[in-house]
This record gives C-alpha cells, sequence and structure tokens, in this order.
C-alpha cells in the first residue's frame, strides 16, 4: 500500500488541503452560516457553470469515465477497464449504503433551511433528503484517482487531478445538494475505498503484467 500512496502523492496532498480547510471551516462557522456562505461564494455568473461539472460526478457518468479511462491502456486494455469500473462501482455503491441505511433522513440543505433562504438554480432538481456522503464527491474522487495511477506520471498532472475533483465536490455545495462535510465524507471515503480495494481487485484479476510500486 505504501509504494502505492508514494505514487499518488502529490494527488493526495491536494486533496488533503482541500479537507483541512473544509474541517477548519466546520469547525469555525456555524453549519447554516457556512452554507450560506459556500452557496453565494461564487456569484451567479458561475450557474450554468457549476451545473456542468457537477454532472461529472454522476454515478453513470463516472463509470464510463472509468472504463473508458482504463481502455486506454496500451497494456492490459480489459483488465484495467474493469478495475476502474469495479472500484469505482464499490465507492458508489457504498456512498448510497450510507446515506440511505447508516444515516438514512438526514437532511440536505433544501430539507434544513426555510424556502427561500438557499441561492437556487433555475432548472436543477433538489433532493431534501439523505445528504451524508455525498455520492457525486465519492465517485469522482474515485475516478480522479485512478486516472492519477494511470496519468499521473508528472506531479503536476495529480494536482491537476486533483483540483477537479475538488471543484465537482465544491459545485454540490455551490448547487446546495449538499454540506461541506457530507463534500468531506465522501472524499474520505474514496480514498479509503481506493487504497483497501484497489490492489485486492488487481490482484483478483491477475494484472500480472503492471506494476503498482
Amino acid at each position: 500500500m505504501l509504494p502505492l500512496f508514494n505514487r499518488l502523492r502529490p494527488f493526495i496532498i491536494t486533496v488533503f488541503v482541500f479537507l483541512f480547510v473544509s474541517v477548519v471551516l466546520i469547525v469555525l462557522f456555524p453549519k447554516a452560516q457556512l452554507h450560506l456562505m459556500l452557496n453565494s461564494l461564487c456569484g451567479r455568473g458561475f450557474d450554468r457553470f457549476f451545473v456542468y461539472l457537477t454532472y461529472l460526478g454522476d454515478g453513470v457518468v463516472v463509470l464510463v469515465l472509468a472504463m473508458l479511462a482504463g481502455y486506454s491502456q496500451a497494456k492490459s486494455k480489459i483488465r484495467f477497464l474493469f478495475l476502474g469500473f469495479s472500484i469505482c462501482l464499490i465507492a458508489g455503491l457504498l456512498a448510497q449504503f450510507f446515506k440511505k441505511v447508516v444515516f438514512n433522513g438526514m437532511p440536505r440543505p433544501m430539507g434544513y433551511f426555510t424556502e427561500g433562504a438557499l441561492q437556487l438554480v433555475d432548472g436543477v432538481k433538489i433532493h431534501s433528503w439523505n445528504t451524508f456522503p455525498s455520492g457525486h464527491t465519492t465517485s469522482i474522487v474515485t475516478l480522479m484517482l485512478f486516472c492519477a495511477y494511470l496519468y499521473g506520471k508528472k506531479p503536476w498532472i495529480q494536482v491537476l487531478f486533483a483540483v477537479f475533483a475538488c471543484g465537482v465536490a465544491y459545485s454540490r455545495v455551490y448547487l446546495s445538494q449538499h454540506f461541506l462535510e457530507d463534500v468531506v465524507g465522501g472524499s474520505v471515503l474514496s480514498i479509503l475505498v481506493f487504497f483497501l480495494f484497489a490492489r485486492t481487485l488487481y490482484t483478483w484479476f491477475e494484472f500480472a503484467d503492471v506494476r503498482w510500486a
């Protein structure tokens, strides 16, 4: 596991900075005040941008992108395809399990605030319940970890993947689909899933021609 962590160090450090800042904000500000601040942080000019960005964290989209990323490899196309699909599927299913079983009924911003308090984007269906953790965040961080492993030979490329994942994660707060703590929970879950399951699946698929070190 340590060689894998060392290989993905730039990505992990970037995400950890995002998580550290997020946790500090969660500790310093009341939940309602923090969400309203983040919900309106970028202004209405970014509405369409975040609407399109957040779709890239959708579970189905992530699974398709994971398979395409795996299939793009010069060697072991099918095996990497299944690895990307499997690890993203496991992360997504676990996020849904926690949302709908362990933390079932927890209110999202729409169910937490009174009507008219939130800055909402026209045309976006806002959910009210089962907020923790953020499924989109779990999916996109897992996908970007997988992409960072496949393509992140240079540190700056891994940083770009991590920044993109954090951008999608923030879009969930901007659109009032989740609170910041939901995004933190989804990020942590995705990292745990990747490091706990990726090598096990890799061994299961018998990828003898690809190195993890």
